[in-house]
């Protein structure tokens, strides 16, 4: 991540409890908490993200205030966490946003569709329950419906288990760019193999 970005997104280091700071701001670009991950190793049952000011992360998009510029009306890319969004800027691509999780809630879905968006493409990591992405492209269609807007999702061909898209670097990542496919050929994949 470019320091340009972590600039931009207010990235800062936590010397108290050796983590890094990501702020996490409103829709309208309001502090409403901070996550941590920590910068040391973690035993295995312990997460490397967490969060130091506990904030309401589904009634936001992490990225939202930041590139709201060149997410409006353009094609947006979704991904589960700030890293995502963080590293996609850093390549140039500011039309990202991260949900902070693997589910969609109906407030980011809102705030999704007021960017009166071209297409949406779930980028999640690889391994993602193929339930749960159904889950957050059909709770987007039902809000979606009198628009023209096509959903869509990142198949993940050729990564690695809990790999994220843009973890192999700028090149790797145009490539996965152009490896979607649409809510039906989903439906094809959970019909055909039941429970991936």
């Amino acid at each position: 991540i470019s320091l340009a970005t972590q600039e931009k997104f207010g990235i800062r280091y936590d010397p108290l409890n050796c983590s890094i700071a990501i702020p996490i701001r409103s829709p309208t670009g309001d502090l409403i908490g901070s996550k941590l991950r920590r910068n040391y190793k973690v035993s295995a049952d312990e997460s490397k993200y967490i969060y130091d000011i506990p904030c309401p992360a589904s009634q936001t998009l992490f990225g939202y205030f930041q590139n709201y510029d060149a997410l409006y009306g353009n094609d947006i890319i979704i991904g589960e966490a700030e890293k995502f969004v963080m590293q996609c800027d850093s390549y140039g691509y500011r039309n990202a946003v991260a949900l902070a999780s693997s589910n969609l809630s109906i407030t980011q879905c809102k705030l999704i569709l007021s960017l009166n968006p071209n297409s949406v493409t779930f980028m999640m990591d690889v391994g993602l329950n193929p339930e749960t992405l159904l889950r957050n492209m059909e709770l987007l269609k039902s809000y979606s419906s009198m628009l023209c807007i096509e959903i869509r999702y990142w198949n993940g061909n050729n990564f690695g288990d809990k790999e994220s898209p843009i973890d192999r670097g700028k090149d790797e990542f145009e490539k996965a760019l152009l490896d979607w496919s649409d809510m039906s050929v989903l439906c094809k994949r959970l019909n055909s193999k039941g429970n991936m």
